[in-house]
């Protein structure tokens, strides 16, 4: 044996290849212990590095924290790309690097392992970000989004959106430097056009004078209001089988179908998340005239796809709802999954962020890729490589494309259609294994071309390398249309084929089965499951040129029938009436149930008023909710910014500044109204005292706020109420970096004043308009005998406040009396035109939970319930009839 080693060893024709290490040399890293990571960051930039193969994701996480400098961690994450078979389905191939657990158990295969920085929680508002460096992060992940379509927006927010960009990185408008034209050397949404880029540069003559860091917040501030900002989407069906997209939110749930937002579930009002294999649960809490809660299912197509919805939900929900994560309860037996978010809130991310601030950190901005301007044809060529990689992520790519309308971005209502033929409307449409990889012509595809009956033509074709054919469908039985060719991808084997298949053919059969009763979705399943079979031959039995574009064509012209265009949408249009009708008869009878509902809670307020027992009811409800402290507003250097020493914030709801001493009398007030799926923000404040006038309007530039409600005059019967903290005249008042202009005063009743006032803050040279209305004619000590002028005045600051997300905010003298009823009547309005039933009681203690002694008095009290009843009997709101 010895020997015979002797002699291999010693011949002239062995050799030995290091199988390992010629991997380790691919990898670049040699060291075994070892394992090479590849971070694609969201500058296009790479961040690679090695670490110990046994490494959990925090130790990855932690490294590209600190070779991007970002202090506001917990926002972000690394995505990664799921080589798993469960995963490759159903919506869920993408997944976010855990960082309790080992990486190389999370990602499987082989280094280098491939991971995305994204962001993963969107701020529910940019303000609330301390760094720029963070928001330029989040400038980078959503000007990305809007680009790849996943974050779909109307035509003229996106030509906004794209202006801060140009000014972010062109600067301010320069007619010498900035010719016809310079806006097509960007890319910023798909599908650009001439008219589009002309009215981004109109919207960026007018950004003068902003700073990268301005052109990027303000930008934030335009994309948070867009409808699928922060909304993680999820393919699904209902009972009937309707494809439908979950959408989780900060707010809630939210069902869409057809690109179309029918549902919505706020988190307030959900009482449990579950799945239980391919199904997921929501339990939704009952209305007051239910017994049970209702549970609502929807249908997944996978169990992982499932799974990964209900984490979602608790991710988000503990995030965005929760102060602190709950912990996780020890049983020794324990059903269902065990996973609990451990991360840290936003409350937790937004406290850290202020006691740990720090200089502002160096930013590193990187410009956007510039193309050459268009060819002759309207064109460009494509060179993105990341947008490549971005579109791998798309959600509907795999189960979103074949399962469910997706998303489109909205373009320019006198765009062009770019292919007349082919003008369907998506939301019937559904992908067939659309592909892009060529194939090759085999002797076998160059053969067919039969015609087994007069007018009909056979077509066979193979899959390509991904299973894919290349060709999408329309129509079926279910909408009473023939199965039609809507689109055909360019260098696909249904492109490629012989002979050749073009839009418009009707199919017939489809390896011999007949297409006649089948319904759209069967019909796409049968292909699928054809390019998934061993003899993956697609065979189909077409009728050529049966969809004519440019209307009905004779029968001289074809031996069978054509159908035109008119004919084709006429038909999907019958069917989305009846789709639509169907919903309208079910909403009008919810909402029938509704103002049952609404009616029987005003005819109990009215008896518990005649009766008197409401007010008793009242008079036993507690000022002040029990175990809320009020440590900060008694500590000994704040207890001259108080202007009454009973009327206090609560610790956990007061406003903090930003800036200097932290402290403000002022809470946040919320108050939902759930059939609108709308939160009323409010900031119910005291007086300003003159000294705390300058952290007044610190709050409110702070917070974002645009509209001041002022209940009260500055003098009453000899005492001040509260200092005058706005100009008059030509007036210029600063409080510290902030200087305060009134442009316009106007009286538009005896009762109120309409002030318009200019807030510039000095330091970033950015300015703001601030209403102000003030109401005048509450009587001191006592409430109006008749509830007319207040309720005018409700209905003008709705007005006002509509259309905005910032808190308004609302004062007296205290901030609690005719503040409270003000936030009252407005949420009793919203509760009204939603047909929910109004429980007093119920309002004053959501307010009271949140700043205590909120209507203080019991002619306040009555005062909002007869405001209510007369509000109601004379028809001055109403339930909203069904849009």
């Amino acid at each position: 044996m010895f020997e015979f080693k002797r002699k291999f060893r010693s011949a002239s024709h062995s050799g030995m290849y290091s199988v390992r290490g010629s991997e380790l040399a691919r990898t670049g890293n040699t060291n075994p212990q070892k394992i090479r990571c590849v971070v694609e960051l969201l500058d296009d930039s790479e961040f690679i590095i090695d670490v110990d193969k046994n490494a959990k994701g925090t130790v990855l996480l932690n490294e590209v924290f600190r070779h991007l400098d970002i202090q506001e961690k917990h926002y972000f994450g690394l995505q990664y790309v799921s080589d798993s078979p469960d995963n490759m389905v159903g919506g869920a191939k993408e997944q976010w690097l855990q960082d309790d657990k080992i990486i190389r158990k999370q990602k499987k295969g082989t280094p280098p392992y491939i991971f995305y920085f994204c962001v993963r929680f969107f701020v529910s508002d940019p303000s609330k970000l301390v760094e720029d460096l963070t928001r330029y992060y989040f400038y980078l992940q959503i000007k990305r989004d809007i680009l790849t379509g996943r974050l779909p927006c109307l035509y003229d927010t996106a030509a906004e959106l794209s202006s801060y960009i140009l000014q972010a990185e062109l600067g301010d408008y320069d007619p010498k430097l900035h010719l016809d034209g310079y806006v097509s050397e960007f890319r910023f949404i798909p599908d650009q056009t001439d008219d589009f880029e002309e009215r981004a540069a109109e919207f960026h003559k007018h950004h003068i004078g902003q700073t990268p860091a301005d052109a990027e917040f303000n930008f934030l501030e335009v994309a948070k209001t867009l409808d699928l900002y922060g909304v993680d989407l999820h393919c699904a069906k209902d009972h009937d089988g309707t494809d439908l997209f979950l959408g989780v939110s900060a707010l809630g749930l939210t069902v869409y179908h057809n690109k179309c937002k029918i549902n919505f579930f706020p988190w307030s009002k959900i009482v449990k998340v579950c799945f239980k294999r391919k199904r997921f649960f929501i339990q939704i809490r009952p209305d007051w005239n239910e017994w049970t809660d209702n549970i609502i299912g929807f249908q997944m197509l996978t169990y992982r796809s499932c799974k990964n919805l209900w984490k979602v939900c608790v991710e988000y929900h503990s995030f965005y709802r929760t102060h602190y994560p709950k912990a996780t309860e020890k049983r020794v037996l324990r059903m269902g999954s065990k996973y609990r978010y451990k991360g840290k809130t936003e409350y937790q991310a937004i406290e850290e962020s202020r006691t740990h601030a720090r200089p502002e950190p160096k930013i590193v901005r990187t410009l956007s890729r510039r193309y050459s301007k268009r060819s002759d044809s309207g064109t460009w060529s494509r060179s993105l490589r990341r947008l490549d990689l971005d579109r791998e992520f798309e959600k509907d790519s795999m189960y979103g494309e074949k399962h469910a309308p997706p998303f489109h971005y909205a373009s320019a209502p006198n765009s062009t259609e770019k292919l007349d033929r082919t003008n369907f409307k998506r939301s019937l449409s559904t992908s067939a294994n659309v592909g892009a990889t060529k194939s090759g012509l085999t002797p076998e595809l160059q053969a067919n071309g039969s015609t087994p009956q007069e007018g009909l033509i056979t077509v066979r074709m193979e899959p390509d390398k991904e299973g894919r054919f290349g060709f999408n469908v329309q129509g079926g039985a279910d909408i009473n249309l023939p199965v039609i060719v809507s689109k055909i991808a360019r260098g696909t084997p249904a492109d490629l084929c012989m002979p050749q298949l073009q839009e418009g053919d009707e199919i017939i059969f489809i390896n011999g089965q007949a297409m006649k009763g089948l319904i759209h979705q069967e019909i796409v399943d049968l292909i699928r499951s054809v390019s998934q079979s061993r003899s993956n031959t697609l065979i189909l039995t077409i009728r050529p040129n049966v969809f004519a574009p440019n209307g009905s064509r004779s029968l001289d012209d074809s031996p069978v029938h054509t159908v035109s265009v008119e004919q084709y949408n006429a038909q999907e249009l019958k069917h989305e009436k009846e789709v639509e009708a169907a919903l309208v008869s079910k909403r009008e009878k919810q909402q029938q149930r509704d103002c049952e509902g609404l009616k029987v809670s005003i005819e109990q307020l009215r008896e518990n008023l005649e009766s008197g027992d409401l007010l008793v009811y009242f008079q036993e409800l507690y000022r002040k909710k029990p175990g809320m402290a009020m440590d900060d507003a008694r500590k000994p250097e704040n207890l001259p910014k108080n202007r009454y020493r009973d009327i206090l914030p609560y610790d956990e709801t007061r406003v903090k500044l930003f800036k200097g001493s932290d402290y403000i009398n002022a809470n946040f007030v919320n108050m939902e109204v759930p059939s609108h799926g709308i939160v009323l923000r409010y900031i119910a404040a005291q007086g300003p005292l003159e000294k705390t006038c300058g952290d007044f309007w610190q709050m409110i530039w702070e917070q974002e706020s645009t509209l001041v409600i002022m209940l009260t005059t500055t003098m009453e019967r000899g005492r001040v109420k509260c200092h005058q903290y706005w100009p008059e005249g030509e007036d210029t008042w600063t409080f510290g970096n902030l200087e305060v202009v009134c442009n316009k005063i106007r009286d538009f009743s005896p009762s109120y004043v309409y002030r318009e006032m200019y807030v510039t803050d000095t330091t970033t040279l950015r300015s703001r308009v601030i209403i102000q209305l003030q109401y005048l004619a509450w009587p001191d000590h006592d409430v109006p005998d008749d509830a007319t002028d207040f309720l005018e005045f409700v209905h003008s600051v709705r007005h006002y406040r509509e259309g905005t997300s910032t808190p308004a905010v609302v004062h007296c003298s205290a901030g609690v009396g005719r503040s409270g009823v003000l936030m009252f009547i407005e949420t009793a309005f919203g509760m009204i035109e939603g047909a929910e039933p109004v429980y007093p009681l119920e309002l004053v203690r959501r307010m009271r939970d949140q700043r205590g002694s909120l209507i203080q008095t019991p002619g306040q009290f009555l005062f909002v319930c007869e405001a209510t009843l007369k509000a109601y009997d004379d028809e001055v709101v109403r339930p909203l009839p069904i849009s």
